[in-house]
């Protein structure tokens, strides 16, 4: 259940994004939606 939760979430934020993108007729910029977290 724990995994269907975590790609719902998944699911949900990139909906959101595409929404936004649509919205300000923007197209997707891979630089602008990294992460700056490391890891490890």
């Amino acid at each position: 259940k724990a995994k269907k939760i975590a790609l719902t979430a998944c699911m949900r934020k990139l909906l959101t994004i595409i929404n936004a993108l649509v919205k300000r007729n923007e197209k997707w910029d891979a630089t602008h939606h990294l992460s700056t977290v490391s890891v490890g």
